[in-house]
């Protein structure tokens, strides 16, 4: 089944207003996955920090629902440039998930392709 995160989120000056209710329809769900697959894990880590961030709304330079729309598109083209490259699609789709870690975290933009480089071994680690 699938839900469309505009229609489960109602957005107001100070953010995302039923947050939990996109937590309950996530298809992210960490006891449904297989505890080997890295991509899996790294998507959940990923979706998580969006879904639990303590930056508000008003401070990102971009909304949660774009920065969601966006990681998951990204891993989309990654997946599909690796299989016509012949490359590893779980490296390749892990990095695109991971490009904007700055971003996802902090809600800014400046910089943070070099600030998010810091943060990549902590996640890296994690979803091993």
């Amino acid at each position: 089944m699938f839900y469309d995160i505009n229609s489960l989120a109602k957005i107001n000056k100070d953010g995302i207003k039923n947050m939990d209710k996109i937590k309950d329809y996530h298809h992210y769900k960490k006891n449904f996955i297989d505890k080997k697959d890295r991509v899996a894990k790294c998507e959940i880590y990923v979706a998580e920090l969006l879904l639990n961030s303590e930056v508000k709304e008003s401070e990102r330079e971009s909304s949660t629902i774009f920065e969601m729309k966006h990681h998951h598109s990204t891993a989309q083209f990654a997946r599909i440039l690796a299989r016509r490259r012949n490359l590893p699609i779980d490296i390749c789709t892990i990095g695109a998930l991971i490009h904007d870690i700055y971003v996802i975290k902090t809600g800014k933009y400046k910089n943070h392709a070099h600030a998010g480089a810091e943060m990549i071994n902590e996640i890296l680690n994690e979803i091993r």
